[in-house]
């Protein structure tokens, strides 16, 4: 539920929420707001004690916030956590919000931005001048000498970034379009928010922009670049005596700017919306006003030379910029963006203004521009010069595996809020890259555990919309959570959060360390609570409808389409051949592989009327997770869907036998085969196997016991049916890809072979 209270001050109006900020408290709010008497009133939302954002609560934020911007006020969010920050972040909201650490932050802005200004005047403009941030703004140095990358880098190897990395920036890159940089498409760039404009270097080459869409999935390389961090320091609207030059006006800010804060500025970031008398050969057409947004860093010489750190001032003083004298220095891209475009004097509209692109009609890098006669200056004035490597997340992983500039983008959007990101893979997965993830925030403090899944756009897309029909709907007790999705080039990436843990302290483990360290009788309740309790919407409802047995078990079908060759690759065993000579067995015995390309292609159209549900369809002990607690979460839902209502118990059966029993010796082999037969020896569902081992491993007593309450599982879910076909189909679906396993030790496969081999006659003699 979600506490509103609204109270009025003056002009401002603040807005205390507690609670969740869900479908129900959007409802609430949405209601309450549409009341408010807006004109030019300034909203602070307190959002200090709000625990959860949804994806209503966002669309609510931002009908209140365009309400509030068409009335001319502004809206202040203050007080967030990092998991509400997260939110704002990935939905792109937080570029137009004023977020503030705290309520009084946030009235004090607003205070800064009712003041009217210092008046000044120089011989050439009158200024009215004011500062807007209570706090100073960073200038983040992108450059090969400050690189301190997650991964190791040529050095003249650009910076892949987002447009939401840098907000407003200028210097040299190039838009991505493949997988390498291509350097002859280098040229000076400007970003101002969603915006990023390339001029080539190349001048026989038009000039180019790119849109950010709102999940980021543009990238751009940076081989040099400064870029501003935080609000502009101060607001500066000009009115020139007379039409001025911008190497002028860049002088006469410095001046301003010195008598203002009675100290001369090193450097400075300079956002300029200015109008002009057209005249200059590099826009067109001539004749009358026009208006253009600049970008400008401009650098004082002699200020800069007071810095103490050798590297920042080799950057800045080694650099071939445009300068009229030898103080002062600057480089600037230019957005010619149109006619008779007044400079707006509102004290409301002190962020930075966004470029449209429709009203764009040349861009490109000036040296000088005449004939300027009002302009709006938004001021950066840094207090630190900083390396941008350093104020990136750091991405540290735990083990050596590939990972590509492409995933590093999207684990950076999908981690905007944090500082470092521990990636631990969770192995398993045959179409997709999964990762648990422990993240940090710029604090050093532990946020709260997710998973971080990559692969091909379509399976994301397919596990969205699984996540959203089969899970959300029904698996309400499972806190298992689509935080945000990230695109970039082919990929796509998905956050997984567990809002259900007890906090950031909490600790996620797979199903996997539970099983390998307790005993059957802990387990056993386990496995109770996450088929029985957590996922009995799903199999509590089954409907005998018609399946296709053999069609939908085919492992060939997604995963393995080159099982058999493998096969062949790996025993020398044909699936040409009907039997094969099993020397653990001594005797001949059907050939599960010939059983795979002759009885599953004779059986495919075969259907019988059977139980249905819905079904994970990968549901190995990798794609189940316990925090300290036991709450359950389950992840991986890229192949959920109605099917066999008995797949997903049988799903674990071959794991429990091949994975989690000990195979060091032809011995051990040699014992678990006689295993097998046991568990193969019943001829109906609701028959419970025998145990017929006689090796030393407990853990096969373990598998054993945990199997046999699977079956249980399936015999409850099937209510009357007592055909094992189906369940034995299932468990060789999983049984016979092992051999296709990377990493997977030699004996394993063949006790994969004998087990498939055993499975395969048993189904021909009972089918």
């Amino acid at each position: 539920m979600l506490s509103i209270q609204i109270q009025q001050q003056e002009k401002n109006t603040v807005i205390t929420l507690d609670g969740q900020f869900n479908a129900l408290g959007a409802v609430d709010f949405d209601e309450q707001t549409a009341k408010l008497v807006l004109g030019e009133t300034n909203v602070i939302l307190d959002f200090s004690r709000v625990t959860f954002l949804s994806s209503a609560g966002v669309r609510s934020l931002l009908t209140l916030e365009k309400a509030i911007r068409s009335s001319k006020g502004a809206l202040y969010v203050s007080g967030i956590s990092d998991l509400v920050r997260q939110v704002l972040d990935i939905s792109g909201l937080s570029r137009y919000l004023k977020i503030t650490v705290d309520l009084e932050k946030a009235q004090q802005l607003i205070a800064k931005a009712k003041q009217t200004g210092q008046q000044m005047e120089t011989e050439t403009c009158s200024y009215q001048v004011r500062l807007t941030s209570p706090t100073a703004s960073k200038m983040l140095i992108w450059n090969k000498q400050y690189r301190t990358g997650t991964w190791d880098a040529p050095a003249d190897r650009p910076f892949l970034v987002s447009s939401k990395e840098i907000c407003f920036a200028i210097g040299e890159g190039s838009f991505v379009q493949g997988t390498e940089p291509d350097d002859a498409q280098r040229g000076n760039l400007l970003t101002l928010g969603p915006f990023t404009g390339l001029c080539p270097f190349d001048r026989t080459l038009p000039f180019d922009y790119m849109i950010t869409d709102p999940q980021g999935s543009y990238g751009i390389y940076v081989w040099d670049a400064l870029s501003m961090k935080g609000d502009p320091d101060i607001d500066i609207i000009l009115r020139a005596k007379q039409d001025m030059k911008l190497s002028t006006l860049m002088d006469d800010l410095f001046k301003v700017i010195t008598r203002m804060t009675h100290q001369v500025p090193s450097v400075m970031g300079v956002l300029l919306k200015a109008t002009f008398t057209a005249g200059s050969p590099v826009h067109s057409p001539p004749g009358l006003p026009e208006s253009v947004l600049a970008g400008v860093v401009a650098v004082h010489h002699k200020a800069m030379a007071d810095k103490d750190d050798p590297e920042i001032l080799d950057y800045f003083t080694s650099k071939k910029w445009y300068s009229e004298g030898d103080d002062i220095s600057y480089q600037a891209i230019a957005a010619f963006t149109g006619r008779d475009h007044e400079v707006e004097t509102d004290s409301h509209h002190d962020s930075i203004p966004e470029l449209d692109p429709d009203a764009l009609h040349n861009l490109v890098a000036v040296d000088d521009l005449e004939g300027i006669t009002s302009a709006r200056a938004w001021i950066y004035l840094p207090g630190d010069l900083i390396p941008a490597s350093s104020q990136r997340l750091q991405i540290v992983k735990k083990d050596d595996f590939w990972f590509p500039d492409a995933w590093e983008f999207i684990a950076r959007d999908l981690y905007r809020s944090s500082s470092k990101l521990i990636l631990t893979p969770i192995h398993g997965g045959f179409s997709a890259s999964t990762f648990f993830a422990d993240s940090f925030d710029w604090h050093g403090r532990r946020q709260l555990p997710s998973v971080l899944k990559i692969a091909g756009k379509m399976i994301i897309d397919r596990e969205e919309a699984n996540y959203n029909e089969y899970v959300k709907k029904y698996i309400l007790n499972n806190s298992t959570t689509i935080f945000g999705t990230s695109t970039f080039q082919e990929w796509k990436g998905l956050c997984i959060s567990f809002v259900g843990i007890t906090g950031p302290d909490s600790h996620i483990r797979w199903l996997t360390n539970h099983y390998r360290e307790r005993t059957a009788e802990e387990l056993l309740p386990l496995f109770d609570k996450i088929f029985t309790h957590i996922l009995k919407p799903w199999y509590g409802q089954p409907r005998l409808e018609v399946i296709h047995p053999y069609r939908d078990h085919d492992p060939r079908r997604v995963f393995f389409p080159n099982l058999c060759r493998d096969a062949e690759e790996e025993f020398g065993i044909s699936s040409k051949e009907k039997y094969i000579w099993l020397p653990e067995m001594k005797r001949e015995i059907v050939n599960p592989y010939w059983f795979l390309e002759n009885i599953f292609e004779q059986r495919r159209d075969y259907k019988k009327l059977w139980y249905r549900c819905i079904t994970h369809r990968d549901l190995n002990m990798q794609n189940i997770l316990l925090d300290e607690i036991e709450n359950v979460y389950i992840i991986d839902f890229s192949e959920t869907g109605i099917g066999n209502a008995v797949a997903d118990f049988a799903r674990l059966e071959p794991i429990l036998k091949i994975e989690m029993s000990r195979i060091s010796s032809e011995n051990d082999l040699s014992q678990l085969i006689g295993f097998e037969q046991g568990l193969l020896e019943p001829d109906s569902m609701e028959m419970v196997p025998s145990f017929r081992y006689q090796g030393n491993d407990p853990n096969v007593y373990k598998a054993y016991r945990v199997i046999c309450r699977l079956r249980h599982y399936a015999d409850v879910v099937t209510l009357f049916e007592k055909d094992l076909e189906p369940y034995l189909l299932a468990v060789l679906e999983w049984t016979l890809p092992v051999v296709s396993y990377k990493g997977v030790d030699k004996l394993r496969k063949r006790y994969s072979a004998c087990s498939a081999a055993l499975i395969c006659e048993k189904i021909l003699s009972i089918s």
